[in-house]
């Protein structure tokens, strides 16, 4: 089975951009012209017009850091909590499942609340494990005390090298790094990344992958 992209936009990396085909065949693209003789399309041969659309190759971010967007992504999304009332009622129906555990929250912005949110508050809800976040600005975490002991951090450990024995725990999660790793991928398709050089702090890591292979050789997008 062959698939043929066409386009009045096609960039190959190398000449100007301008009309022309791809032939696709078994996942490898094995042919690249620049006009639209690609021959008959049959059963075997499906013809994709994108023609009003840029084709180009997928593009490689040399210096990604994963990890660290894994900790500005992980746990409870606190995003659409609007006082650090709403945010401690969501932690808390979180905490009654957790037995223990820890539990990581995000998204939160402490400076449009009327009250900083302190260790105290989440110390009050008498749970005992660690209780961490880290607000949507990475100007400050929230930490119980049990986080602040397990994970060596205060309020000012924003950076990801302060938060390396946080962090190693959420690479160990495998439940927590596969979802967050697969919304990160998707990102970088949707804007034509391809492919990554992660930047790690210690031993190089094995991530999961999206389990149904979406990455692409090719990146189409509306100018």
């Amino acid at each position: 089975m062959e698939t043929i992209i066409r386009t009045n936009y096609l960039f190959d990396g190398i000449h100007p951009v301008q009309k022309g085909h791809i032939v696709i065949k078994d996942d490898k693209i094995i042919a690249k012209e620049f006009n639209w003789e690609y021959g008959a399309v049959s059963d075997q041969r499906k013809l994709l017009c994108y023609d009003e659309d840029f084709v180009m190759p997928g593009l490689m971010d040399n210096h990604v850091f994963f990890s660290g967007y894994l900790r500005m992504q992980a746990g409870i999304d606190l995003s659409f909590c609007h006082t650090k009332a709403d945010a401690l009622t969501k932690i808390k129906a979180v905490a009654v499942k957790k037995h223990g555990g820890p539990i990581y929250f995000h998204g939160f912005d402490c400076e449009r609340w009327s009250e900083k949110p302190t260790s105290q508050d989440l110390d009050d809800l008498n749970y005992s494990g660690a209780i961490s976040g880290i607000d949507q600005n990475r100007s400050y975490c929230w930490l119980n005390s049990q986080a602040k002991l397990r994970y060596d951090l205060d309020e000012t450990g924003t950076s990801a090298e302060a938060a390396v024995k946080l962090i190693n725990e959420l690479l160990a999660d495998k439940e927590e790094l596969t979802t967050v790793y697969q919304e990160y991928e998707r990102k970088l398709i949707s804007c034509g990344v391809v492919a990554s050089k992660e930047i790690v702090f210690d031993n190089p890591i094995i991530l999961p992958g999206d389990q149904k292979g979406k990455f692409r050789r090719i990146f189409i997008f509306k100018p």
